[in-house]
Parts: C-alpha cells; sequence; structure tokens
C-alpha cells in the first residue's frame, strides 16, 4: 500500500525502488557457490543508476560494500591483486551506472551542481541542519514514527509477519553459522536497517520550526519490497512450526493476504472516493458560484485550478487564473527562494490591507496549525484567519478520518481542507 500514493504526481520513488531491489539482487546471485564476479558488476551498475533516480538510492553502497567483503574474506584462491581487480572494476561498474543515470555531469557540471545536485538532494539530505537546531534528542521519536509507518503500510496482521522476519533474520546472524544463507541473510538487514536509522536522522525537516518527527512515507518504501520477502521468511518458519495445528496456521496466512489485498485496495480507491480534495472540488462546483473568486495559497493550485474549478477565478498571490491561462507546472517552480519572497510579501500586503477574495481554500494541520510552509507574514494571516479575526467565517470542513487498524490516509492524502466565506 502507499505506491499510488508516493507516484501522486511523475517522480523517480517507483524507479529507485526498482533499480534498488535490481542491485540486491545481483549482490545476492554474486555469492552463490561459484561467486559470480560479473552478477556483481551488474549490482555496482545498477547501484550507481539507483543513486540517480532519487538521491536515497545512495543506500546501495551499503549492501555493495557488504558483497565485496564477503567476496574477499571468503575467497582464498583470488590473490590480493585480483581482488584489488575485482574493487577497481565495480567502482567503475558504479560510475558507469552514475554516468548512464547523469550525463550531465560529463558536459555541465557547473549548472547540474547548482540547480541538479544541491536542490533535488535537499529533498533527503537536509538532515544535518535538522540535527545542528537541537533537535537530536526527536531522533528516537523519528524512528519509532517509521516504525509506526511499517504498520501503516502493511497493515496489522502484515506487519506482525513483517517485524518477526526482521527479528528473526538478525537471530540468525548471530547463530554459529557460516553458509550462504547467512550471508544472503546478511546483505538483506544491511539492505534494511541502516536504511531506517540513516532515514531517521536524515529525513527532510520540512516543518523545522515545528520540530515535526512524523513519518514519510516516500522515504520508507524503498526498504518495503525487501521487508516483504522478511516477511516470508517468518511465514515459512511460522508453517514450519508444530507449536500450532496446520488447519490454523494455513488460516491465519490466507487472513493474512486477504486482509493485506483489501487494505491495499482500499487503500488506493481513496484516491477516486473519500479524499478530500474530491469532496472539496465537488462541493465547491456544486454550491459555490460561477465566477466567484477563491484564493488559495499553494502555487500548483494556480496551475490547476481552472481544471479543477471550471468557471471559478483561482486567485494565488494576486494572480487571476482567468488571467495566467497554459501555466506550466514546472516553469511555476523554477525558483523555490523566489516563489516564497513574493508569497511574503503578498501575505504582508493583505495583512495590511485585507483579502479581497470571496473564499479562501486552505490546508490545515492540527499539530502545526498551519499546514503551509509559509513565514512570520503567512503565519500571521493564517492564525487570524483560523482563530477568526478576519471577516471571513468558517463555511466547509473536509475530512477524513480512518480507524487506526484501517488507516487509509497515506502520505499525500486527504488533507483537511478548511473553506472560509467572507462576510
Amino acid at each position: 500500500m502507499g505506491f499510488a500514493s508516493v507516484n501522486h504526481v511523475a517522480q523517480g520513488t517507483s524507479l529507485v525502488n526498482l533499480l534498488y531491489i535490481i542491485t540486491i539482487y545481483f549482490c545476492l546471485k554474486s555469492i552463490d557457490k561459484n561467486l559470480n564476479y560479473v552478477a556483481f558488476y551488474i549490482a555496482c551498475l545498477f547501484g550507481g543508476l539507483a543513486l540517480t533516480a532519487k538521491h536515497n538510492g545512495i543506500i546501495a553502497i551499503l549492501p555493495l560494500i557488504a558483497t565485496y567483503g564477503m567476496v574477499y574474506f571468503k575467497n582464498n584462491i583470488l590473490s590480493k591483486g585480483s581482488k584489488v581487480k575485482i574493487a577497481f572494476k565495480s567502482g567503475l561498474s558504479y560510475a558507469a551506472g552514475v554516468l548512464v543515470g547523469w550525463p550531465t555531469l560529463l558536459f555541465n557540471l557547473k549548472d547540474y551542481y547548482n540547480f541538479g545536485l544541491m536542490d533535488n538532494s535537499s529533498l533527503f539530505m537536509e538532515g544535518s541542519n535538522f540535527a545542528a537546531t537541537g533537535l537530536m534528542s526527536s531522533y528516537f521519536s523519528r524512528l519509532i514514527s517509521y516504525f509506526a509507518e511499517l504498520i501503516h503500510i502493511f497493515g496489522v496482521p502484515m506487519s506482525a509477519f513483517v517485524f518477526a522476519g526482521l527479528t528473526y533474520a538478525i537471530f540468525l546472524l548471530f547463530k554459529n553459522r557460516n553458509d550462504i544463507g547467512r550471508d544472503k541473510i546478511g546483505i538483506l538487514v544491511i539492505a534494511i536497517l541502516p536504511y531506517i536509522l540513516i532515514i531517521s536522522l536524515l529525513q527532510r525537516a520540512i516543518f523545522t520550526k515545528y520540530a515535526l518527527v512524523t513519518a514519510f512515507l516516500k522515504y520508507i518504501i524503498l526498504i518495503i519490497p525487501l521487508l516483504a520477502i522478511l516477511a516470508g521468511l517468518a511465514m515459512h518458519q511460522f508453517l514450519k512450526s508444530l507449536k500450532f495445528h496446520k488447519s490454523v496456521k494455513y488460516l491465519l496466512v490466507v487472513f493474512t493476504f486477504t486482509f493485506s489485498f483489501i487494505y491495499t485496495f482500499a487503500a488506493d480507491t481513496v484516491f477516486v472516493k473519500n479524499d478530500t480534495r474530491y469532496q472539496a472540488q465537488d462541493w465547491i462546483n456544486k454550491n459555490i458560484p460561477i465566477g466567484s473568486t477563491i484564493e488559495i495559497f499553494t502555487q500548483p493550485a494556480l496551475v490547476l485550478g481552472p481544471k479543477i474549478f471550471p468557471g471559478h477565478n483561482i486567485v494565488f498571490r494576486g494572480e487571476s487564473s482567468f488571467k495566467t491561462n497554459n501555466l506550466n507546472i514546472y516553469h511555476a517552480f523554477k525558483d523555490k527562494n523566489e516563489t516564497y519572497r513574493l508569497l511574503e510579501d503578498y501575505f504582508k500586503t493583505i495583512n495590511a490591507e485585507g483579502a479581497s477574495s470571496d473564499y479562501i481554500l486552505i490546508p490545515y494541520n492540527s499539530i502545526l496549525d498551519n499546514y503551509l510552509l509559509t513565514g512570520p507574514q503567512g503565519d500571521r494571516f493564517i492564525n487570524n484567519l483560523l482563530n477568526n479575526k478576519l471577516n471571513y467565517r468558517l463555511v466547509r470542513e473536509f475530512s477524513f478520518k480512518p480507524c487506526w487498524y484501517w488507516d487509509l490516509k497515506v502520505e499525500h492524502n486527504s488533507p483537511i481542507l478548511l473553506l472560509y466565506k467572507k462576510g
């Protein structure tokens, strides 16, 4: 559950998942009874490609290093020089993957560094700034939130097998065994556990000033397929157990798969049935007069507004959708700092002169009190709006509240939306 959610717009989440899984697959293939060095070079190639698909793909380096360590220390036939050559060839393979994914590095390194690398890496690597703000004490809270997110993703029954499989895999590593099966389990654990620990530290500090510790689905989903493999390992051990009657064991496994199927299917249909944005779209188009002005403070709505609310005048930063047709959504986000500055200037103006739109539509978060990424002027306006200090009254709240065991409110889904009317 969640793959449809994180791909709500074009992005590299599914691609980096695929490349990471391929990397792990060839790592496992390379340590079969007869060591397969070609498979290891292929793993390195896809590891480099994973980095270019999305920056959290850099984690593939860890299982690659672990695999090479197994090749280096367990192969007594190869000379030290041969092992160094393997390391050199694997490094070239990784670099080749990076260059295939980022050919700009060869032709326009300066622009790529300024725009592509620094801008995009901030989506994952702002954790150093986050930690430096004195919020390190929240690290374990964020770690726990990611484990809770796994329950959210898999559902309660399957997540029980996931945690059992992960625990069992770690247990196998400490058993006094020295075989290929143990090595492969080791690669899976190295591909999973360090990643959870790292993203808990380096998750993007979107709401830094609020010290928010909520997990981000788009990061943890990278290791979901690997965790599913460990869940299968736990199921296998469970079915082999003699402590339960055979019919009970199979009934529980069938229930787990059935629950997971229904859970996943229902979660994906939230987009077309229960998502608050569809609720808002239907209600506004039916109840607000054509030609009314609706103020929003998120830039995509200016681009998409005319299609979502045909006939209504969508206003963003004083700009009317009636006058700004055919906007390109990628051009709209070309300079984030400039967008932020202009929005703050606009909030300063309406704080002084008052808003003039017929309606105002905002997303809301009860933890933050302000879901929008605004500065001091924006905070002032939104707080005044929420506390009924402006000439606007709340006419509609759009929300979706699932049960704890059937939590279908996935990331990027169903934000609370508040609609205010002037007067």
